[in-house]
């Protein structure tokens, strides 16, 4: 899957700003994570739109991180920049009554795309910022995440911790 610039960027001024923990300039924001500024402005403000980063304004202005790391998810950044076009939160699709194999089918995708989106709302900014660091182990706490989410589909009562 490859991440659309305005994902790409969205999420690595999340990071950026995560990182820094304090009100970051947007021209600071721009040099240093690699966006173009007038692109990080627009996304800025559905950043800012979804409860995500706040802007202070002044002389001593720019964005801060709105809540901390551990409770911002992929899933939200993604649904911040893209809209809920990455949600599995669908439209119910009508199929005809004499194509039950169809409706199972639909039913396994969405089956698929609930993972998907317990997935990606089971990781925060916080265990990507932890992954970055330690690279070493990054794929077995993202494996870690990825069972707890598969789980979801098999005992979907339970909430994942």
């Amino acid at each position: 899957m490859l991440l659309r610039a305005s994902t790409d960027y969205g999420l690595r001024t999340l990071l950026y700003l995560a990182e820094r923990g304090c009100v970051c300039s947007s021209k600071e924001i721009s040099e240093k994570a690699g966006i173009p500024r007038d692109y990080l402005i627009q996304l800025a403000q559905q950043e800012r739109q979804a409860g995500l980063i706040e802007s202070r304004s002044g002389k001593n202005g720019g964005y801060i991180i709105a809540k901390p790391p551990a409770e911002i998810t992929l899933l939200e950044v993604l649904n911040a920049i893209n809209g809920d076009e990455n949600s599995a939160a669908r439209t119910r699709r009508d199929t005809p009554e004499n194509a039950p194999a169809l409706s199972n089918l639909f039913h396994v995708m969405d089956m698929v795309l609930s993972s998907y989106d317990a997935y990606l709302g089971s990781i925060t900014l916080d265990m990507l910022m932890k992954c970055a660091r330690d690279s070493v182990n990054a794929g077995h706490y993202l494996a870690e995440c990825l069972n707890a989410a598969s789980q979801q589909l098999i005992h979907p009562a339970r909430t994942s911790a």
